[in-house]
């Protein structure tokens, strides 16, 4: 059988550490104008933005669906629950949410 290609992940997401933890991001406005340009502070310009944005958050395969469970009761109030892995079930080790950096960075 032939084997097929993965197509690349999408141009608008872009993979930061937040203490430790892989966090994806959809750029938006100006981030989105500097990545595509290049040699822009893109962690400068997150820095300032106060906007809520889309995020996913990885987290160790090991993790049970209780643990991911608890980052998600942990969600500060103006945040939204995008999806939720279920690595129990042999389901993705990682959380989406919708939340400010200000909210993500309170996890």
């Amino acid at each position: 059988s032939e084997r097929r290609e993965e197509p690349p992940l999408p141009t608008e997401w872009t993979q930061v550490s937040m203490s430790g933890v892989p966090v994806h991001f959809k750029r938006q406005g100006l981030l989105h104008s500097a990545a595509l340009e290049g040699g822009a502070d893109v962690g400068a310009l997150l820095a300032a933005d106060v906007e809520p944005r889309d995020w996913i958050i990885e987290v160790p395969a090991h993790w049970t669906d209780a643990q991911l469970e608890g980052v998600v009761q942990e969600l500060p109030a103006g945040s939204k629950l995008l999806f939720k892995g279920l690595p129990s079930r042999k389901g993705l080790p990682m959380v989406g949410i919708q939340a400010s950096l200000a909210d993500l960075q309170s996890l």
